[in-house]
């Protein structure tokens, strides 16, 4: 399943990040993303991002999906 992130979920994931004290690379190099997409999910919008791939993120930063998406989930488009 696809879904396109927003500035939203993005946000709450580099405030839990921040809060566990660890850096972009950090969490990029654990859980074998790039960095680069990784910081764009947590800055901009990003289309059909495969769910799994937030799944992981959450996993990392020890938070649930309830934590992330919110209300944001209503505004997510799914494929």
């Amino acid at each position: 399943m696809k879904i396109n992130t927003n500035f939203d979920i993005g946000n709450k994931l580099r405030i839990a990040r921040v809060n566990k004290g660890l850096s972009l690379d950090n969490v990029a190099e654990k859980i074998g993303l790039s960095k680069v997409l990784l910081w764009e999910i947590e800055n901009r919008s990003v289309e059909n991002l495969d769910v799994q791939v937030l799944h992981v993120i959450f996993k990392e930063l020890d938070i649930t999906c309830d934590d992330a998406l919110g209300n944001c989930i209503r505004d997510a488009d799914f494929l």
